[in-house]
């Protein structure tokens, strides 16, 4: 019987992906023979077959840009969270015989809530009520979603252009009753999560070529949800009137890799509170394991 556990990472391109390590080194630790973690780039999301069909031994896999909103018509089932915000950033897979099963979460929501609650306690201050996102790709559906469950309202920034008082997102009101235990802090192993939380506000969308002060001024959190300024392009960033900040605003960048990206240099500049997605990364692949852990 082959006892090796195979998991990975789905996307492209992959360069800039952290989780081979991550996932190689607490496999050592944990002192998990046969297990591994490989990057699987490919160019077209139609691969995914192919690629489960020619490594029977993978167990699940992560999922980054592009293909977190494509994939979802490929999953047999999705978990509440990753239904709700539209995107799947981790694919269990279940084997029976030659048959398989796919079930996608999204476990960015958890990474992204918890290390801005963390961020926050650290500062010593209040989460804010507004906070403005840039992009509105499968990641910036993740953070939308969880800023609506801390009651902090919304609006995304799109390279699309909007009417000139931007476009109210219709508002959706949704509810996270989980059948697993993954994403309430208050579940007790093996049982499942009974609380019910209400999420969903309106959230309005605008074009970069639309922000103005009153937008930066209205708005101390923003949240660059994009791939700008991440290597190699480490001279890219998104394109806001940066000259309007202020010590009272927060700037989050998703992005990683440089650990201090172009975007936060600007911010830095105006005396702004800055954080990268580093530790979001590590909460989102440690629910990731939880989830594959299950099926095991």
């Amino acid at each position: 019987m082959n006892n090796n556990r195979l998991y990975g990472l789905i996307g492209y391109q992959l360069s800039h992906s952290f989780s081979q390590g991550y996932f190689t080194e607490k496999f050592a630790k944990e002192g998990l023979d046969g297990y591994s973690y490989r990057l699987f780039p490919i160019d077209n999301i139609d691969k995914l077959f192919n690629l489960l069909e020619q490594h029977n031994d993978l167990h699940g896999f992560n999922v980054t840009i592009p293909y977190k909103e494509q994939i979802i018509t490929y999953m047999d089932e999705l978990d509440i969270v990753a239904e709700k915000t539209g995107a799947v950033n981790t694919v269990q897979v279940i084997r029976n015989g030659k048959d398989i099963y796919l079930k996608g979460y999204n476990t960015d929501v958890f990474g992204f809530s918890q290390s801005l609650q963390d961020w926050f306690k650290t500062l010593n201050r209040d989460l804010p009520t507004q906070a403005l996102v840039l992009g509105t790709g499968g990641a910036s559906k993740a953070v939308v979603y969880a800023l609506n469950c801390l009651n902090i309202t919304t609006s995304t920034v799109s390279r699309k252009t909007s009417p000139p008082s931007g476009r109210l997102i219709s508002p959706q009101i949704t509810q996270i009753n989980t059948e697993t235990r993954i994403y309430a802090a208050d579940c007790q192993e093996n049982n499942l999560c009974k609380s019910v939380q209400i999420c969903g506000q309106k959230t309005y969308e605008k074009s970069y070529n639309q922000l103005n002060a009153d937008d930066i001024t209205a708005h101390p959190l923003i949240i660059n949800t994009t791939p700008l300024g991440m290597y190699p392009n480490i001279n890219e960033s998104p394109v806001i009137p940066y000259n309007y900040l202020t010590e009272k605003h927060y700037l989050y960048d998703l992005v990683y890799n440089p650990a201090e990206t172009l975007f936060m240099r600007k911010g830095l500049e105006m005396g702004v509170s800055v954080l990268n997605g580093i530790q979001m990364l590590h909460l989102q692949a440690d629910k990731a394991w939880e989830i594959w852990s299950l099926e095991m």
